[in-house]
């Protein structure tokens, strides 16, 4: 009696592993294509960081903007407390009762609650957040506008470390008195 290895009929030139190694090879492509996958959905990830901050940057630069414009007799006041504005430490407004606040106390506890909201809005991974206010005779922001302290338009600047590239991100926008 002969002794069959198996009941499937035996095919001539067909081999008895080929079988198990295109499921190998579709199983590497397919390790290969999900991890390409992964990859993919990290850098979104990042990228979307990014633009959060930048959308927190432009909302706390704006905001900004509209409070010196609420109360632009003090405007003196922000230029010399918003160009050093990291030595802001104190301001804490004690102003805000019935009697309510005078201008310049108003300008001061402006700048001190927006210094405050940008480090709270940005997350602690952020290399504490920074922001000015100064003049500048370029009304157009370059990134990189430096304060001159020439007329001719303010410039409200938030900066940021961005960790996709661990460097300084800095967002600006400018008005005219």
């Amino acid at each position: 009696m002969r002794y069959r290895s198996s009941s499937f009929p035996r095919i001539k030139g067909y081999g008895w592993g080929f079988t198990l190694i295109e499921v190998l090879v579709a199983v590497l492509v397919l390790a290969i294509g999900l991890l390409a996958l992964a990859g993919l959905q990290l850098q979104t990830l990042r990228f979307s960081q990014g633009a959060n901050f930048r959308t927190i940057a432009t909302a706390q630069a704006y905001t900004l903007t509209d409070q010196i414009t609420a109360n632009r007799s003090e405007l003196p006041k922000y230029l010399t407390i918003g160009a050093s504005l990291s030595s802001l430490t104190s301001g804490e407004p004690t102003c805000f009762s019935a009697a309510g606040c005078t201008p310049s106390q108003m300008a001061t506890a402006d700048l001190f609650l927006w210094k405050e909201s940008i480090i709270k809005s940005f997350p602690a991974t952020s290399n504490a957040p920074t922001g000015r206010f100064c003049e500048s005779s370029q009304l157009m922001v370059p990134t990189n506008t430096a304060c001159d302290g020439t007329a001719g338009a303010y410039i409200v600047q938030v900066e940021w470390t961005d960790d996709r590239k661990n460097t300084k991100t800095t967002f600006g926008t400018s008005v005219r008195p």
